[in-house]
């Protein structure tokens, strides 16, 4: 066997299976790479035992494991580290996904620096292929019928797997931009080779698009290959082909790197709308434009995204807004793709602040230099201090050094989608702890960061007032368009928040439960009544009439 320069003569080969949904038709593949490359690799498999099913913490499980597996393999444990020379990696589908996770593990990058994985094997990898992985999660619409049909009843009662990894999904989001910047960051990458099935249906080349504009990256297609189809060597018509696809991705040499497309250091602008809103409302074009318009000279590039109406109905049910959050995510990450998240800037509404609060919290990778909240339906405690201690708030330097931003958020004397209905649900402990009316009390973290501001006097009356130009008051949107570029804020509302709406407000919290408690009971005793005077199927038909015409005007308010 060959020896390198330092003396190192073994090579590890580390191959991960997909999903466990069904026979592992990989096997005919092993034998393959074990006959004709088991002299010169020691070659392993990773039985990760992960299914559509599995709970969400049992992945991070997963990655810890091969994370330990590799490295064991490679000696970090036994003092033969000096004996690998190299380490290749190999997964298919989610073991891709595995196999990316645990390098980025092993180099220390992924919060996790004072894990026992981080070793010298993560330096040494200089290959992965990644077969039909998909880099920005998997599109649920893409799915079997009766699977999509069990994937929407159960997601919202179990943090299952497939929700970890689905496009926009929390994990894989956080995966995703990781893995953006730390292989663009990496002065010798290692070789990043795609493997794309042409009869694919579950992976396309839009989910891995994140590889254009990586460095050292570079892709190939297996013709006529279905997505378990990519390491199936079973039929002897398409085997011999297959294996010199996957061959060639494995230790060829004619698969070159694309030239990498440098991302762009102008700053990125996210306005993000409220529910009942676009991205087409009044005050978005109009911070747009203002922003577009910048004095300082500098292009700016404004992302105003649009996520589609959202009734009171369903920004009340968790599941239905937190879904929402994955196409934020999904619209954040696309943008990593092109522009350095450094340069990133929020101003959000409403149900725009929840999204992005919910995804900082939930995807530490996602930062923003400034945030501006309007009519915020945070909760008051809701934990900035650890989004700092994180550094998700701030921006690096041209010298790599961290320097911290700003969060300001304005309020309305008298806002009844906050001061009501987001503190009518906080109330609901212990449900419903991600929103409240921070947007109507301000932020009351214990250890609430000098850097987070508002003010004690409000804007007048209005969920939207924040956004409004007021009589005496210089115009909104140049002063939040100076915020975002300066972090610093110089609005000054001018009015006190009436006395009884904040009694209102606090009331309505601590008696949540009591109103729920009391519908019920009212319903109930209006159906007894009903079914006494009137009969059971009048009751019912009444009954079914009114909560029909409740649902619907929820849905439409």
């Amino acid at each position: 066997m060959a020896q390198d320069q330092d003396g190192a003569t073994r090579k590890v080969l580390f191959y991960v299976p997909g999903l466990a949904i069904g026979p592992d038709k990989s096997g005919p593949l092993l034998e393959r790479l074990r006959a004709e490359y088991g002299s010169d690799w020691e070659i392993h498999v990773f039985r990760h035992g992960v299914r559509p099913w599995t709970l969400y913490p049992r992945l991070g499980q997963a990655v810890d494991r091969l994370a330990v597996a590799i490295a064991s393999a490679s000696g970090d444990f036994t003092g033969e580290a000096h004996t690998v020379g190299e380490v290749r990696l190999m997964g298919h589908s989610l073991g891709g996904l595995l196999i990316q996770s645990a390098y980025l593990r092993g180099l220390g990058v992924d919060g996790n620096q004072s894990s026992s994985t981080v070793g010298s094997w993560a330096s040494k990898v200089r290959r992965m292929v990644l077969v039909g992985t998909p880099n920005q999660g998997f599109a649920p619409r893409r799915m079997p019928f009766t699977a999509r049909l069990t994937y929407a009843f159960a997601s919202p009662f179990w943090d299952f797997a497939a929700e970890a990894f689905r496009m926009g999904g929390y994990w894989i989001t956080n995966l995703r931009l990781l893995w953006m910047e730390t292989l663009r960051g990496q002065a010798n990458p290692p070789l990043v080779v795609q493997v794309l099935g042409t009869d694919d249906d579950f992976i396309h080349e839009e989910d891995v698009r994140d590889s254009i504009n990586m460095p050292n990256t570079g892709w190939t297609h297996m013709d006529g290959a279905n997505h378990p189809g990519l390491v199936d060597l079973g039929d002897p018509f398409t085997s011999e082909y297959r294996w010199k696809v996957l061959r060639e991705a494995l230790f060829g040499s004619s698969i070159k790197p694309q030239a990498a497309s440098p991302v762009s250091e102008r700053p990125v602008h996210f306005i993000v709308h409220g529910i009942r809103a676009s991205a087409y409302d009044t005050w978005v074009q109009q911070l747009k434009a203002e922003i577009e318009h910048d004095p300082d000279g500098v292009e700016p590039y404004v992302v105003a995204m649009d996520y589609g109406y959202l009734s009171a109905y369903e920004f009340a049910l968790p599941f239905s807004r937190n879904r929402k959050t994955h196409t934020f995510l999904t619209t954040y990450a696309n943008a990593c793709r092109d522009f350095n998240p450094d340069n990133f800037n929020f101003a959000g509404h409403s149900n725009g602040t929840f999204m992005m609060g919910r995804a900082m919290k939930l995807v530490p990778a996602v930062r923003f230099r400034h945030i501006f909240l309007a009519g915020s339906v945070l909760p008051v405690d809701y934990r900035w201090s650890a989004l700092f201690a994180r550094r998700q708030v701030g921006r690096h330097d041209s010298t790599g050094l961290w320097l911290r931003g700003r969060v300001h958020n304005d309020r309305a004397a008298v806002d009844v989608p906050v001061g009501i209905l987001a503190t009518f649900l906080h109330g609901l402990h212990p449900f419903n702890k991600d929103i409240g009316p921070g947007g109507y009390r301000g932020f009351s973290e214990d250890s609430l960061p000098a850097e987070v501001s508002d003010h004690e006097l409000a804007f007048p009356p209005g969920h939207g007032s924040a956004l409004m130009d007021h009589p005496g008051q210089p115009p909104r949107m140049p002063q939040i368009s100076h915020y975002l570029r300066s972090g610093v804020p110089v609005c000054t509302p001018d009015t006190v928040r009436p006395a009884k709406f904040a009694l209102m407000n606090r009331l309505v919290e601590r008696l949540a439960w009591f109103l729920v408690l009391l519908i019920v009971v009212l319903l109930l005793l209006a159906g007894w009544w009903l079914a006494t005077v009137l009969g059971l199927w009048w009751a019912v038909g009444i009954y079914a009439a009114v909560l029909g015409g409740a649902y619907v005007a929820l849905r439409c308010i």
